[in-house]
């Protein structure tokens, strides 16, 4: 395997799962078995597939690691996210007194979800992966 187009190919994978996860409208389709995730494995192991021949095996290696690009990236998109848009909320807890609750909730919720990223991301993303193997497997 080219560790170039395996890095490009999980790269496209790991925009595709965060675009799918965080643009409105396209992340309801991870509420159906998480298929932005699995799409983003597909896509990642359909790239690679355009310049070197694909098995399953690579397929679902590729998929793994668009996985934990895409979990990288959502994680980053979310903590952003999560910032700009707390504001606000903060500064109105502060006004009540509850500045540190707000602030302590965001972190945890951070975590939590950065966590799930990746696992989501490297489960179903390697199961993407795999599929794409199986389609795009040259015979």
């Amino acid at each position: 395997m080219d560790k170039k187009q395996v890095f490009l190919a999980a790269l496209i994978g790991g925009i595709v799962m965060t675009i799918m996860t965080h643009v409105p409208y396209l992340n309801y389709l991870n509420y159906v078995l998480c298929a932005g995730i699995i799409l983003g494995g597909f896509v990642g192991g359909w790239y690679y597939s355009k310049k070197n021949a694909l098995s399953p095996k690579d397929g679902a290696i590729i998929g793994l690691y668009s996985g934990l690009m895409g979990g990288l990236l959502m994680s980053i998109m979310g903590i952003i996210i999560a910032v700009t848009t707390a504001s606000p909320l903060t500064q109105l807890l502060g006004l009540l007194g509850l500045g540190t609750v707000a602030t302590t909730t965001i972190i945890v919720l951070s975590i939590i979800s950065t966590i799930m990223y990746f696992v989501l991301g490297i489960g179903f993303g390697t199961l993407g992966g795999l599929i794409a193997g199986a389609v795009f497997q040259k015979k």
